[in-house]
Parts: structure tokens; C-alpha cells; sequence
């Protein structure tokens, strides 16, 4: 049985996850064949969804089912993988394997930047 806890957790990312997308509930609902009012209700807490209607709702919203289980919803990291995914589309394997070992050396460079300007305790 899911707790209270649990139902708003789920009911914040639904909100979260729509307002994220630019729908109002009305159009959620019209996308999942629900009223506005089951919606309106998932994000207060007061019911939560059952599974079917989850994955219904994790596929209108383009969210992974696990976010909006857990409410592990960040709109910035998951457009910005989208948008790097869309990115690597059209490239061959070997352009794939030229940008990632770039990544990976920038994303070295940025982590040692952040711990030298740490301050020292």
C-alpha cells in the first residue's frame, strides 16, 4: 500500500513533470484519458495513481518511470542528456568515441577546477 509520503512524492513529480513540459492538468488529463480532477488529486496527495495509469502518464510526459516514482525529477539534467542524445544521432561510432573521450577530459578539467577553488580548512 503506498503511504502518504509516497503519494506526495508521486503527486510533486506528476506536477513537476507536466509544469516541466508546459501542460496544464487539463491537457495531462486529455493526453491519459483521465479528468483533471484525478490529476488534481495525484499532485494534493489524496489518491495515488495505479501502476497502468503511472506508466500511462510516464509515457505522455517523456519521464522514466522511476522519476516519477521516486520523485527524482530534474528537468535541467534530463533536457540536457535529451539534447546530447539528439546530438550523437547523427554521428558514426568512431565520432561517438572522439566526443566522449573530449567529455570525459573536460569534465576532468571542470571537477579539478571546483576543488582548487574550495577553500582549504
Amino acid at each position: 500500500m503506498t503511504s502518504p509520503v509516497d503519494k506526495m512524492k508521486i503527486g510533486n513529480a506528476i506536477r513537476k513533470a507536466h509544469e516541466n513540459r508546459g501542460l496544464s492538468q487539463e491537457q495531462l488529463a486529455e493526453l491519459i484519458n483521465k479528468s483533471s480532477k484525478a490529476i488534481a488529486k495525484y499532485e494534493n496527495g489524496k489518491s495515488a495513481p495505479k501502476l497502468k495509469m503511472l506508466v500511462a502518464i510516464s509515457n505522455a510526459l517523456e519521464y522514466s518511470l522511476d522519476a516519477l516514482s521516486f520523485g527524482d525529477l530534474n528537468a535541467g539534467d534530463l533536457r540536457r542528456r535529451k539534447k546530447l542524445s539528439e546530438l550523437l544521432d547523427d554521428t558514426t561510432s568512431e565520432e561517438q568515441t572522439q566526443v566522449l573521450e573530449y567529455m570525459t577530459s573536460e569534465v576532468k578539467k571542470v571537477k579539478q577546477a571546483k576543488i582548487r577553488m574550495m577553500p582549504h580548512e
